[in-house]
């Protein structure tokens, strides 16, 4: 019998959130100990496929059962949200010391509810068989859509569709000013895309046009022109809704900051497509 029980931290990481889930796996415990057996991973071949087999169930049942009521969002902050759950599993394989880590009561006592009803069917072992407690930590990223549906820029894009630029063009720039985006090449305009997704969605309020969008995934496309003095021309949104096409198209006229484009030292005018894609969870 061991002197004292090792306490040992698995990390276990994954997204609640309104429109993407992910999950990975990482594990800062003790090599001389073996990690607890959650129910439904007895059959693992190894303790690193354990592992996996814990951190998808706990992520599936946290995806399916966790959820906020209207007043819960509202003391949540609009966007990303991070809670994290910590708690042990002692020599018995039950859930106790369970701490959740926000200053949010009902949302914390959403998620403890939920955290007492995850399953271990047998605890962690030293390598004799000996039982020892571990501490387990669990960070849930919560976005929450207070102010309304939003583009997300993680499907969206920006390109360049003229054919008069190559790789020793300058190329324009969003917000050239900014640190480490005021490399003028090909090589930069992922920065670029970023930036400028980033000031768009920030100007747009969708929360205005949420009638205007079907339930699900809601894609558009903005063509227009940078011109050699740096200013848009022929916006056009491509969207049958005149109220949304004028919604767009204004948006994109407030966000200017791009330095120009220039082949052989001087300025050129070049086109652009926007691809924005709305997801309404309504």
């Amino acid at each position: 019998m061991k002197p004292f029980s090792k306490i040992s931290f698995l990390l276990i990481s994954f997204s609640i959130s309104t429109f993407t889930f992910g999950q990975q796996l990482n594990s800062s415990e003790d090599q001389n100990i073996i990690s607890p057996i959650y129910k439904g991973c007895e059959t693992e071949a190894n303790e690193k496929d354990s592992k996996k087999c814990q951190s998808k169930k706990i992520h599936n049942f946290l995806k399916k059962k966790l959820s906020f009521s209207k007043k819960d969002k509202k003391s949540l902050n609009a966007g990303m949200n991070r809670f994290y759950a910590k708690y042990k599993v002692d020599e018995n394989a039950k859930i106790t010391n369970i701490e959740i880590l926000t200053p949010h009561k009902q949302v914390k006592d959403k998620i403890r509810k939920l955290i007492e009803k995850l399953e271990y069917t047998k605890p962690a072992t030293f390598e004799d068989g000996t039982p020892t407690s571990v501490t387990q930590m669990v960070p849930i990223n919560y976005y929450n859509q207070k102010k309304g549906p939003e583009f997300i820029l993680l499907n969206s894009s920006l390109e360049i569709t003229s054919d008069n630029l190559d790789i020793k063009s300058v190329y324009p720039v969003y917000d050239f000013k900014e640190k480490n985006n005021n490399v003028a090449d090909y090589k930069s305009f992922n920065k670029t895309t970023e930036l400028f997704l980033n000031a768009y969605n920030n100007f747009m309020d969708t929360s205005k046009l949420e009638s205007y969008f079907e339930s699900g995934r809601n894609e558009f496309k903005i063509n227009f022109t940078l011109d050699k003095h740096g200013d848009f021309k022929n916006i056009e949104a491509l969207v049958d809704n005149r109220i949304l096409k004028l919604y767009l198209e204004n948006a994109l006229k407030n966000i200017n900051k791009f330095s120009l484009a220039k082949v052989n030292g001087k300025p050129v005018s070049i086109d652009f497509t926007a691809r924005l894609v709305y997801l309404n969870n309504k």
